[in-house]
């Protein structure tokens, strides 16, 4: 059963038109301009910037929370700082990557460059390009 007061409603199209209400049991359902569904943030124009810049944000803080772990003064070896990499960063950044990886090139490069942050500070070498 749906749940009306959770329930909200949101138009997917690049026309600045208004779609006319939805209703669900006589009972109105909020119209916005954006909307969370499984984790991933989209909006009425799917330009999935609030999601990528979300997801920045996300990795920032493991990379902060970890940077003992995986920063220039570190004793673990390079295998090890891959291995997390691959086990924390990487899952964050590739989920749903088949839907908001059609992003534009200046959203996604925003990702882009905090991979190569991450990866320059493990490898304690100059930034690696994609």
């Amino acid at each position: 059963m749906t749940n009306q007061a959770k329930s909200v409603h949101v138009t997917f199209t690049t026309k600045r038109t208004l779609c006319p209400p939805v209703t669900m049991n006589n009972v109105l359902i909020p119209m916005r301009p954006d909307v969370i569904y499984l984790g991933f943030h989209l909006d009425q124009r799917l330009t999935w910037r609030t999601h990528i810049k979300t997801k920045r944000h996300h990795l920032n803080l493991k990379l902060r929370g970890m940077h003992w772990l995986l920063g220039r003064r570190s004793k673990f070896s390079l295998e090890n700082k891959l291995l997390l990499y691959k086990c924390v960063f990487k899952p964050v950044w590739t989920y749903g990557i088949h839907l908001w990886g059609c992003a534009k090139p200046s959203h996604t490069q925003i990702i882009q460059r905090l991979l190569s942050k991450i990866l320059q500070s493990i490898t304690k070498r100059a930034v690696i390009r994609f």
